[in-house]
Protein backbone atom coordinates (compact mmCIF):
# COMPACT_ATOMS: atom_id res chain seq x y z
CA UNK A 1 0.00 0.00 0.00
CA UNK A 2 2.63 2.15 0.75
CA UNK A 3 4.28 1.85 -2.64
CA UNK A 4 1.46 2.34 -4.45
CA UNK A 5 0.86 5.32 -2.57
CA UNK A 6 4.11 7.02 -3.05
CA UNK A 7 3.46 6.10 -6.99
CA UNK A 8 0.15 8.09 -6.82
CA UNK A 9 2.04 10.93 -5.21
CA UNK A 10 4.63 10.38 -6.12
CA UNK A 11 1.53 12.82 -13.88
CA UNK A 12 -1.25 23.16 -29.28
CA UNK A 13 -1.46 21.56 -32.50
CA UNK A 14 2.42 22.99 -33.22
CA UNK A 15 5.59 21.84 -30.91
CA UNK A 16 8.40 23.39 -31.96
CA UNK A 17 11.55 20.47 -32.03
CA UNK A 18 14.16 22.54 -31.52
CA UNK A 19 17.57 22.14 -29.93
CA UNK A 20 17.74 24.86 -28.13
CA UNK A 21 17.03 24.91 -24.51
CA UNK A 22 14.14 26.97 -23.63
CA UNK A 23 14.23 27.51 -19.61
CA UNK A 24 10.93 28.15 -17.49
CA UNK A 25 10.37 31.63 -17.18
CA UNK A 26 10.87 32.85 -13.70
CA UNK A 27 7.88 31.98 -11.17
CA UNK A 28 7.81 33.27 -7.27
CA UNK A 29 6.69 29.72 -6.18
CA UNK A 30 9.18 26.79 -5.64
CA UNK A 31 6.89 23.65 -5.68
CA UNK A 32 6.41 19.95 -5.92
CA UNK A 33 7.80 19.44 -10.08
CA UNK A 34 9.19 22.85 -10.02
CA UNK A 35 6.74 24.76 -10.97
CA UNK A 36 2.75 25.61 -11.14
CA UNK A 37 2.83 23.48 -14.70
CA UNK A 38 4.22 20.65 -12.33
CA UNK A 39 6.49 19.41 -15.23
CA UNK A 40 9.60 18.58 -13.22
CA UNK A 41 11.76 20.98 -14.16
CA UNK A 42 13.04 23.29 -11.46
CA UNK A 43 15.02 26.54 -11.74
CA UNK A 44 18.02 25.60 -9.63
CA UNK A 45 20.82 24.42 -10.62
CA UNK A 46 21.95 20.59 -9.60
CA UNK A 47 25.47 18.94 -10.37
CA UNK A 48 26.69 17.88 -13.48
CA UNK A 49 29.31 15.71 -11.96
CA UNK A 50 29.31 13.64 -8.46
CA UNK A 51 32.17 15.13 -6.72
CA UNK A 52 31.38 14.61 -2.60
CA UNK A 53 28.55 14.49 -0.48
CA UNK A 54 28.20 17.84 1.02
CA UNK A 55 26.29 17.35 3.83
CA UNK A 56 23.81 14.62 5.05
CA UNK A 57 20.99 15.76 8.32
CA UNK A 58 19.10 13.16 10.14
CA UNK A 59 15.26 14.12 9.94
CA UNK A 60 11.79 12.30 10.24
CA UNK A 61 10.76 9.62 7.94
CA UNK A 62 8.88 11.50 4.84
CA UNK A 63 7.07 10.40 1.57
CA UNK A 64 7.49 13.47 0.08
CA UNK A 65 10.28 14.65 -2.43
CA UNK A 66 11.76 18.05 -0.12
CA UNK A 67 11.56 21.60 -1.85
CA UNK A 68 14.56 23.80 -2.50
CA UNK A 69 13.37 27.52 -2.12
CA UNK A 70 16.19 30.85 -1.39
CA UNK A 71 18.46 28.72 0.44
CA UNK A 72 16.39 26.48 1.98
CA UNK A 73 15.59 23.16 1.49
CA UNK A 74 11.87 22.29 2.75
CA UNK A 75 10.80 18.41 3.93
CA UNK A 76 7.29 17.37 5.54
CA UNK A 77 8.42 14.59 7.70
CA UNK A 78 5.68 11.79 8.72
CA UNK A 79 5.30 13.05 12.53
CA UNK A 80 3.55 16.26 11.03
CA UNK A 81 5.97 18.84 11.10
CA UNK A 82 7.68 20.47 8.07
CA UNK A 83 11.45 19.96 9.01
CA UNK A 84 13.69 23.61 7.01
CA UNK A 85 17.48 22.95 6.77
CA UNK A 86 19.87 25.26 5.22
CA UNK A 87 20.79 24.14 1.99
CA UNK A 88 24.87 25.15 2.22
CA UNK A 89 25.51 23.19 5.43
CA UNK A 90 22.31 20.90 6.62
CA UNK A 91 22.00 22.67 9.36
CA UNK A 92 18.17 22.37 10.94
CA UNK A 93 16.75 26.01 10.48
CA UNK A 94 13.50 25.36 11.98
CA UNK A 95 11.09 22.66 12.29
CA UNK A 96 6.95 23.48 12.62
CA UNK A 97 4.48 22.51 15.08
CA UNK A 98 2.91 19.12 14.50
CA UNK A 99 0.56 20.22 11.94
CA UNK A 100 -1.07 16.43 11.02
CA UNK A 101 0.08 13.97 8.22
CA UNK A 102 1.60 15.19 5.42
CA UNK A 103 1.05 13.52 2.24
CA UNK A 104 2.33 16.02 -0.70
CA UNK A 105 5.48 18.49 -0.39
CA UNK A 106 5.28 22.46 0.38
CA UNK A 107 4.82 25.09 -1.73
CA UNK A 108 7.02 27.96 -1.04
CA UNK A 109 5.73 31.69 -2.07
CA UNK A 110 7.91 34.65 -0.94
CA UNK A 111 7.92 34.36 2.82
CA UNK A 112 5.24 31.36 2.79
CA UNK A 113 5.03 28.12 3.13
CA UNK A 114 1.77 26.55 1.83
CA UNK A 115 0.74 22.81 2.76
CA UNK A 116 -2.15 20.51 2.84
CA UNK A 117 -2.19 18.09 5.72
CA UNK A 118 -5.09 15.03 6.70
CA UNK A 119 -6.36 16.99 9.48
CA UNK A 120 -8.37 19.14 7.09
CA UNK A 121 -6.43 21.54 7.50
CA UNK A 122 -4.12 23.71 4.48
CA UNK A 123 -1.93 25.62 6.83
CA UNK A 124 0.58 28.84 5.73
CA UNK A 125 3.42 28.84 7.72
CA UNK A 126 6.13 31.75 8.25
CA UNK A 127 9.32 30.96 5.96
CA UNK A 128 12.00 32.03 7.98
CA UNK A 129 10.52 30.85 11.62
CA UNK A 130 7.68 28.08 10.53
CA UNK A 131 5.34 30.19 12.68
CA UNK A 132 2.05 29.26 11.77
CA UNK A 133 0.46 32.64 9.97
CA UNK A 134 -3.17 31.08 9.38
CA UNK A 135 -5.20 27.85 8.37
CA UNK A 136 -8.07 27.15 6.47
CA UNK A 137 -10.30 24.60 6.95
CA UNK A 138 -11.25 21.74 3.82
CA UNK A 139 -14.35 19.41 3.36
CA UNK A 140 -11.66 17.01 3.84
CA UNK A 141 -8.13 15.43 3.79
CA UNK A 142 -5.91 16.93 1.09
CA UNK A 143 -3.05 15.11 -0.97
CA UNK A 144 -1.76 17.35 -3.54
CA UNK A 145 0.43 20.30 -3.29
CA UNK A 146 -1.15 23.50 -2.88
CA UNK A 147 -0.75 25.11 -6.05
CA UNK A 148 -0.26 29.20 -5.73
CA UNK A 149 -0.74 31.71 -8.53
CA UNK A 150 -1.42 35.68 -7.89
CA UNK A 151 -2.42 35.29 -4.70
CA UNK A 152 -4.68 32.62 -5.32
CA UNK A 153 -4.06 29.60 -3.87
CA UNK A 154 -5.67 25.87 -5.47
CA UNK A 155 -5.86 22.56 -3.85
CA UNK A 156 -8.22 19.59 -3.86
CA UNK A 157 -9.51 17.06 -1.34
CA UNK A 158 -10.18 13.25 -0.61
CA UNK A 159 -14.51 14.57 -1.05
CA UNK A 160 -13.48 16.20 -4.82
CA UNK A 161 -13.83 19.79 -4.04
CA UNK A 162 -11.39 21.80 -5.69
CA UNK A 163 -10.77 25.30 -3.96
CA UNK A 164 -9.48 28.67 -4.77
CA UNK A 165 -8.66 30.87 -1.92
CA UNK A 166 -7.33 34.00 -1.63
CA UNK A 167 -4.25 33.25 -0.38
CA UNK A 168 -3.82 36.58 2.27
CA UNK A 169 -7.88 36.70 3.27
CA UNK A 170 -8.48 33.32 3.07
CA UNK A 171 -11.87 34.03 1.51
CA UNK A 172 -12.92 31.27 -0.93
CA UNK A 173 -13.05 32.37 -4.37
CA UNK A 174 -14.64 29.68 -5.86
CA UNK A 175 -15.24 26.01 -5.90
CA UNK A 176 -16.01 22.76 -8.14
CA UNK A 177 -17.31 19.63 -7.29
CA UNK A 178 -15.71 16.78 -8.87
CA UNK A 179 -17.60 13.94 -7.79
CA UNK A 180 -14.38 11.88 -6.94
CA UNK A 181 -11.15 11.81 -4.58
CA UNK A 182 -8.31 14.70 -5.80
CA UNK A 183 -5.26 12.74 -5.20
CA UNK A 184 -3.87 14.75 -8.17
CA UNK A 185 -1.48 18.17 -7.87
CA UNK A 186 -3.44 20.47 -9.71
CA UNK A 187 -1.60 22.48 -12.41
CA UNK A 188 -2.06 25.52 -13.95
CA UNK A 189 -1.32 26.96 -17.32
CA UNK A 190 -2.40 29.84 -19.87
CA UNK A 191 -5.17 30.29 -17.56
CA UNK A 192 -6.48 27.43 -17.06
CA UNK A 193 -6.72 24.58 -14.01
CA UNK A 194 -6.06 21.12 -14.52
CA UNK A 195 -6.25 18.29 -11.96
CA UNK A 196 -7.32 14.72 -11.92
CA UNK A 197 -10.28 13.03 -9.81
CA UNK A 198 -10.14 9.48 -9.82
CA UNK A 199 -11.12 8.73 -13.84
CA UNK A 200 -11.62 11.92 -15.24
CA UNK A 201 -9.24 15.09 -15.99
CA UNK A 202 -10.92 18.30 -15.38
CA UNK A 203 -10.11 21.62 -17.20
CA UNK A 204 -11.44 24.51 -15.54
CA UNK A 205 -10.83 28.59 -15.73
CA UNK A 206 -8.47 29.30 -13.34
CA UNK A 207 -10.50 32.82 -12.33
CA UNK A 208 -13.82 31.33 -11.83
CA UNK A 209 -13.86 27.48 -11.78
CA UNK A 210 -16.38 27.22 -15.17
CA UNK A 211 -15.92 23.38 -16.68
CA UNK A 212 -13.74 23.41 -20.16
CA UNK A 213 -13.27 20.39 -20.98
CA UNK A 214 -12.79 16.58 -19.28
CA UNK A 215 -11.83 13.58 -20.39
CA UNK A 216 -13.01 10.17 -18.24
CA UNK A 217 -11.97 6.87 -19.26
CA UNK A 218 -11.26 3.24 -17.21
CA UNK A 219 -8.53 4.44 -15.59
CA UNK A 220 -7.34 6.55 -12.43
CA UNK A 221 -5.37 9.06 -13.91
CA UNK A 222 -1.69 9.93 -11.76
CA UNK A 223 -0.57 13.15 -13.01
CA UNK A 224 -1.86 15.68 -16.01
CA UNK A 225 1.72 18.02 -16.26
CA UNK A 226 1.52 20.40 -18.98
CA UNK A 227 4.29 21.92 -21.47
CA UNK A 228 3.90 23.87 -24.77
CA UNK A 229 0.25 23.69 -24.69
CA UNK A 230 0.26 19.77 -24.27
CA UNK A 231 -1.09 17.65 -20.92
CA UNK A 232 0.51 14.74 -20.86
CA UNK A 233 -1.08 12.12 -18.33
CA UNK A 234 -0.36 8.89 -17.16
CA UNK A 235 -2.50 6.30 -15.52
CA UNK A 236 -2.52 3.26 -13.70
CA UNK A 237 -3.55 1.09 -16.39
CA UNK A 238 0.45 1.70 -17.90
CA UNK A 239 -1.60 4.09 -20.71
CA UNK A 240 0.75 7.54 -21.34
CA UNK A 241 -1.86 10.12 -22.88
CA UNK A 242 -0.97 13.61 -24.66
CA UNK A 243 -4.28 15.97 -24.92
CA UNK A 244 -4.12 19.77 -26.09
CA UNK A 245 -4.17 21.45 -23.23
CA UNK A 246 -6.85 23.71 -24.51
CA UNK A 247 -9.32 22.18 -25.95
CA UNK A 248 -8.63 18.45 -24.55
CA UNK A 249 -8.33 16.88 -27.80
CA UNK A 250 -6.00 13.55 -28.11
CA UNK A 251 -2.71 13.49 -29.83
CA UNK A 252 -1.16 10.54 -29.35
CA UNK A 253 -0.89 7.67 -27.21
CA UNK A 254 1.15 5.11 -25.83
CA UNK A 255 -0.04 1.77 -24.77
CA UNK A 256 1.86 -0.40 -21.91
CA UNK A 257 4.94 -1.82 -23.55
CA UNK A 258 5.34 -5.49 -22.14
CA UNK A 259 5.83 -5.51 -18.44
CA UNK A 260 4.65 -2.02 -17.82
CA UNK A 261 1.91 -1.42 -14.90
CA UNK A 262 2.55 2.26 -14.67
CA UNK A 263 4.49 5.12 -15.33
CA UNK A 264 5.39 8.27 -13.20
CA UNK A 265 4.87 12.04 -13.82
CA UNK A 266 5.94 13.24 -16.23
CA UNK A 267 8.70 15.98 -16.88
CA UNK A 268 8.61 17.89 -20.05
CA UNK A 269 11.16 20.22 -21.76
CA UNK A 270 12.12 21.44 -24.87
CA UNK A 271 9.93 18.93 -27.25
CA UNK A 272 10.38 16.32 -25.22
CA UNK A 273 8.33 13.82 -22.28
CA UNK A 274 10.57 11.87 -19.50
CA UNK A 275 8.84 9.45 -17.44
CA UNK A 276 10.19 6.35 -15.69
CA UNK A 277 8.67 3.00 -15.50
CA UNK A 278 8.30 -0.14 -13.28
CA UNK A 279 10.52 -1.83 -15.36
CA UNK A 280 13.35 -0.17 -14.38
CA UNK A 281 13.28 2.44 -17.29
CA UNK A 282 13.54 5.77 -17.67
CA UNK A 283 12.07 7.05 -21.65
CA UNK A 284 11.70 9.98 -23.45
CA UNK A 285 9.09 10.39 -25.62
CA UNK A 286 8.90 13.26 -28.16
CA UNK A 287 6.49 15.27 -27.20
CA UNK A 288 4.61 15.84 -30.87
CA UNK A 289 4.26 12.51 -31.98
CA UNK A 290 4.92 10.14 -28.92
CA UNK A 291 7.68 8.38 -30.33
CA UNK A 292 10.33 6.90 -28.22
CA UNK A 293 13.62 8.79 -28.64
CA UNK A 294 16.10 7.08 -26.09
CA UNK A 295 15.57 4.46 -23.08
CA UNK A 296 17.87 4.31 -20.10
CA UNK A 297 17.84 1.22 -17.87
CA UNK A 298 18.57 1.72 -14.08
CA UNK A 299 19.51 -0.92 -11.61
CA UNK A 300 15.91 -0.46 -9.76
CA UNK A 301 12.85 1.33 -9.96
CA UNK A 302 13.28 4.62 -10.16
CA UNK A 303 11.15 7.78 -9.00
CA UNK A 304 9.66 10.32 -10.94
CA UNK A 305 12.06 12.73 -13.28
CA UNK A 306 13.39 15.83 -12.07
CA UNK A 307 15.20 18.09 -14.08
CA UNK A 308 17.58 21.02 -13.61
CA UNK A 309 18.91 23.04 -16.49
CA UNK A 310 19.87 20.08 -19.18
CA UNK A 311 20.25 17.04 -16.37
CA UNK A 312 17.92 14.62 -15.54
CA UNK A 313 18.13 13.24 -12.00
CA UNK A 314 16.57 10.32 -10.51
CA UNK A 315 16.63 8.20 -7.50
CA UNK A 316 15.87 4.26 -7.13
CA UNK A 317 14.21 2.21 -4.96
CA UNK A 318 13.11 -1.42 -4.31
CA UNK A 319 10.07 -2.76 -6.20
CA UNK A 320 8.41 -3.81 -3.24
CA UNK A 321 7.61 -1.89 0.19
CA UNK A 322 11.09 -1.40 1.24
CA UNK A 323 12.75 -3.97 4.48
CA UNK A 324 16.05 -3.00 4.44
CA UNK A 325 16.61 0.35 4.76
CA UNK A 326 20.26 -0.17 4.96
CA UNK A 327 20.16 -1.40 1.52
CA UNK A 328 22.31 0.73 -0.77
CA UNK A 329 20.50 2.52 -3.62
CA UNK A 330 21.87 4.94 -6.90
CA UNK A 331 20.98 8.44 -7.55
CA UNK A 332 21.40 9.10 -11.27
CA UNK A 333 22.20 12.11 -13.36
CA UNK A 334 21.59 11.91 -17.26
CA UNK A 335 21.42 14.30 -19.80
CA UNK A 336 18.57 15.27 -21.43
CA UNK A 337 18.96 15.20 -24.93
CA UNK A 338 20.63 11.71 -24.96
CA UNK A 339 20.27 9.65 -21.96
CA UNK A 340 23.94 9.61 -21.71
CA UNK A 341 24.82 8.96 -18.32
CA UNK A 342 26.81 11.68 -16.24
CA UNK A 343 27.15 9.87 -12.98
CA UNK A 344 26.07 7.05 -10.77
CA UNK A 345 26.02 7.21 -7.04
CA UNK A 346 25.12 5.16 -4.05
CA UNK A 347 23.52 6.05 -0.70
CA UNK A 348 22.01 4.01 2.05
CA UNK A 349 18.78 4.01 1.52
CA UNK A 350 15.92 3.65 -0.78
CA UNK A 351 15.19 7.23 -2.99
CA UNK A 352 11.82 6.92 -3.86
CA UNK A 353 10.22 10.54 -3.11
CA UNK A 354 11.90 12.24 -5.90
CA UNK A 355 14.69 14.94 -5.49
CA UNK A 356 15.23 18.80 -5.56
CA UNK A 357 18.43 20.76 -7.16
CA UNK A 358 20.17 24.31 -6.05
CA UNK A 359 23.14 26.12 -5.83
CA UNK A 360 24.63 23.66 -7.60
CA UNK A 361 23.75 20.83 -5.07
CA UNK A 362 21.48 17.80 -5.50
CA UNK A 363 18.78 17.35 -2.24
CA UNK A 364 17.70 13.66 -1.87
CA UNK A 365 15.26 12.54 1.00
CA UNK A 366 15.83 8.65 1.85
CA UNK A 367 13.94 5.94 3.18
CA UNK A 368 16.56 6.17 6.21
CA UNK A 369 15.17 9.54 7.54
CA UNK A 370 18.08 11.83 5.61
CA UNK A 371 18.49 14.28 3.58
CA UNK A 372 21.52 14.40 1.69
CA UNK A 373 23.41 16.93 -0.01
CA UNK A 374 25.15 16.18 -2.92
CA UNK A 375 27.78 17.93 -5.17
Amino acid sequence: MRYTFIVLLIATAAVAKTRAVRHPAPEPIATYRGNAERNGVVRGTGPRTFTRIAWQTAVDESFSAPVYANGKVFVPTSDGRITTLSAATGEILWRSQRLGVFSSPPTIAGDVVYVSGEDKHIYALSAATGATLWSFAEDDWGVGAPLWSNGTLYFGTEAGTLYAIDANTRAEKWRFSAGGHIHCHVVLSDGLVYFAAEKTIFALTASDGHEVWRKTRDAIWYAVPVSAGVLVATAEDGYVIAYDARSGAERWHVAPPTGVRYWTPVALLNGVAYTTNDIRQVVAFDLLTGTTRWTYTASDMASEVVIADTVIYIGTFGAHQPNDDNEQKDVVALEAATGHELFKTRLTGHNYTGVAAGEGMLFVMTSRGFVYALR
